[in-house]
């Protein structure tokens, strides 16, 4: 026959070992829901990125296209022409290109950080959930078999085998 102890004893561990796993599950559901969000806001700074080089990229393009027809008004005022005037345009060619080229190295350096984020927001998401202490059924198990020995210690033998527990022989 179960004992009252033994009963509360298994029904308490259980009812532990329920409560440690829907803790688990919803903490599991709220860091995920906060991890999307976090990677949801580094692509939408993603996109920002990008669309700020490209802004960017088409200013420098509209300045050299206006420093260019400059030059070509300018010698064609003065009566300039040939290899000087093709050198000089040649210099604000190479000048957008350099441009450019910075332009582009700064977005992918930019872009390269919010993956670093990424890959932080991603460890910190999972060091969460697994420290979060999930119930356990073997622990479930030893609190009930130490609330079942510890009520069989307690209680005297009647089974008649002739060992008495407690009182004089």
């Amino acid at each position: 026959m179960c004992s009252p102890l033994l009963a509360v004893a298994g029904a308490s561990a259980l009812m532990q070992y329920q409560a440690q796993n829907a803790m688990a599950a919803a903490n599991e559901k709220s860091t995920l829901a906060s991890y999307q969000a976090q990677m949801g806001q580094l692509q939408l700074q993603r996109g920002q990125i990008n669309q700020q080089a490209s802004e960017n990229e088409s200013e420098v393009a509209k300045a050299e296209q206006a420093k260019m027809a400059q030059l070509r008004v300018a010698a064609g005022e003065s009566g300039v022409s040939g290899n000087s005037v093709e050198r000089s345009a040649n210099e604000l060619t190479q000048s957008l290109s350099q441009d450019n080229a910075t332009l582009e190295g700064n977005r992918k350096n930019t872009i390269n950080q919010t993956s670093a984020q990424a890959l932080g927001i991603r460890a910190q998401s999972q060091s969460q959930m697994n420290s979060v202490r999930r119930g356990n059924l073997v622990e479930s198990g030893l609190k009930i078999a130490t609330a079942y020995y510890g009520s069989q210690a307690a209680t005297p033998n009647t089974s008649g085998s002739g060992v008495q527990t407690g009182g004089k022989p």
